[in-house]
């Protein structure tokens, strides 16, 4: 029997922080400032917001509304053709589908 360990909302609330962070840096590196400021300013946003409180929804959806609005940085979640070597649009890709994947867990 395996045994299924559960993360604490914390412990993926610093996660999701720490991928915002990586992904926001690389967005900076790609020219996407106006995104990177966006979600930056979201991810902020959730450090400062006790958890489930309407600030702490308002967080995520701020995040969710980087990747669905305007900037739609969903694309960057896209697998990108491979030739062998690691892109940026390898590490783009990581990194937006590791802020998308951990947003996931609050049923975002």
């Amino acid at each position: 029997m395996a045994i299924v360990r559960k993360r604490s909302k914390s412990d993926s609330v610093k996660e999701l922080q720490a991928a915002i962070l990586e992904f926001t840096l690389l967005l900076k590196d790609e020219g996407e400032d106006a995104a990177s400021a966006d979600l930056e300013k979201a991810g902020n946003m959730l450090v400062q917001a006790t958890i489930d409180s309407s600030d702490f929804k308002s967080a995520l959806g701020a995040i969710r509304d980087c990747f669905e609005g305007d900037h739609e940085l969903i694309a960057y979640t896209m697998r990108k053709a491979k030739d062998g070597e690691w892109s940026s649009a390898d590490l783009l890709f990581l990194a937006s589908t590791k802020v998308t994947g951990i947003l996931r867990r609050f049923g975002s």
